[in-house]
């Protein structure tokens, strides 16, 4: 059987999450009248808040998708404790797996700290992809910046993918002015799907914040 991007990213997560095995937790939705959706929206969407130890997350997305996370997670630049959450959009036609960190500089990665970041990902993937260099799509973030690269599993392409194998990866690296850095890879079987442009538009309006111990 050959190996496929999805394979690889499962791989890497279970060789670099601590507690993987351990309790997983879900959301609950946000109470706080400050991070309100807009009106109109409130039926469907949400802000999704997810308390890890020493960080909280706030998300947007829809009501009835659903998030697991836990501790742990691929390496971050400059980061001692990883957090990994999990996005299920209720289609079951993608899947978002997100790792974020605070680097504790208040500021954002340097552009060669970025660029290595970076490419410690897509060399990785590049070997089972039909692309041979990666594109980038630069984004501009509140206080900070991002960037897009997509992958298609060349042992995909003219088949049927298998359950829990996709076609696309979207890989979305993040890194913000108060130190915080995100990691994502953003799977789909359709390149321009409803899923894939919701969790992408999701991670570009995320908010951190430290908890307060």
């Amino acid at each position: 059987m050959k190996k496929t991007i999805t394979s690889l990213l499962i791989l890497l997560l279970l060789s670099t999450v601590a507690c993987f095995q351990g309790e997983q937790n879900r959301t609950s939705p946000a109470n706080d009248d400050t991070l309100s959706v807009e009106a109109g929206d409130d039926e469907l969407m949400e802000v999704k808040i997810i308390q890890f130890d020493t960080i909280t997350v706030s998300i947007l997305l829809p009501k009835d998708w659903e998030i697991i996370y836990y501790n742990g997670g691929p390496d971050l630049p400059h980061v001692e404790q990883s957090y990994t959450f999990e996005i299920y959009p209720s289609t079951g036609d993608a899947l978002g797996l997100v790792t974020v960190g605070n680097t504790m500089r208040d500021d954002v990665l340097s552009e060669e700290e970025f660029g290595l970041w970076f490419s410690s990902f897509t060399e990785r993937f590049l070997p089972f992809s039909v692309e041979e260099t990666a594109e980038v799509t630069n984004y501009s973030l509140r206080n900070g910046y991002g960037v897009l690269s997509i992958f298609t599993d060349a042992a995909l392409v003219g088949t049927i993918p298998p359950p829990d194998e996709y076609l696309y990866l979207g890989l979305f690296l993040g890194s913000w002015g108060d130190g915080f850095v995100l990691h994502s890879s953003l799977l789909s079987n359709e390149i321009d799907s409803f899923e894939m442009t919701l969790m992408l538009l999701a991670l570009m309006h995320i908010s951190f914040s430290h908890n307060i111990l």
